[in-house]
């Protein structure tokens, strides 16, 4: 902290993506939205839709693995 300026913050970022609001684009594809919130904001406040407190910053993209397509090895672990 003594390397920032005199009235600089620190203000945490923190990314998130969640798993609950699966988004399906085909049978085989899907998305997870990825948000992002400042660290600073109350718990409370952040985790309430209606307080605005994150934004939609993207998507991840999933493919579906068959277990079929999987080694034995793979399906074990």
């Amino acid at each position: 902290q003594d390397r920032l300026p005199e009235g600089a913050s620190v203000a945490p970022v923190i990314i998130a993506t969640d798993k609950t609001q699966l988004t399906r684009f085909s049978s085989s594809k899907s998305a997870y939205p990825v948000y992002l919130t400042l660290g600073n904001i109350p718990r409370a406040i952040r985790r309430k839709s209606g307080q605005h407190a994150c934004i939609l910053i993207g998507y991840l993209s999933v493919d579906k693995i068959l277990k079929e397509e999987l080694s034995a090895r793979e399906v074990s672990s």
